[in-house]
């Protein structure tokens, strides 16, 4: 039996280093699609799941890879936070993310997550970010 009470804490306890490392972490996959010879592809950074009430992670962090990548759009697919009280902290967040300098035009889409109420998408979309909801936008690159 105490094994049963030892193998429950040691599971619980690094499920909660885990949960409590991802707060932290920041994971970029880079995916190339298309004819690797093209002289300028389109380039797309998309980023989601912020949930601003777990947030440990500095803006700049995410700048510098956003930076890094030199995107044409960058897309935040959803979930700002499930707190409405937490919706500032990730406006801020996202406005930082918006108003950085990135050396050339970039579009920033959102679409909605299954935690974004309309307030916090059309306080998102107040911070620069358009805002798509069952809609499409148009990119043309090089033109």
């Amino acid at each position: 039996m105490t094994t049963v009470y030892l193998l429950i804490a040691v599971t619980a306890a690094a499920l909660l280093i885990r949960g409590f490392w991802e707060t932290w972490s920041l994971q970029t996959t880079h995916v190339h699609i298309g004819d690797r010879g093209q002289s300028d592809p389109l380039r797309v950074v998309l980023f989601s799941d912020l949930h601003a009430e777990h947030l440990r992670l500095k803006s700049s962090r995410i700048i510098t890879e956003i930076k890094q990548a030199a995107p044409d759009v960058v897309v935040f697919a959803g979930d700002l936070t499930a707190r409405m009280s937490r919706l500032a902290k990730a406006l801020e967040f996202m406005r930082q993310i918006r108003e950085s300098e990135y050396g050339r035009p970039v579009l920033f889409l959102a679409v909605p997550g299954n935690h974004d109420t309309p307030e916090a998408l059309q306080a998102l979309a107040e911070t620069g970010f358009l805002v798509l909801e069952n809609e499409t936008a148009l990119y043309r690159h090089n033109s």
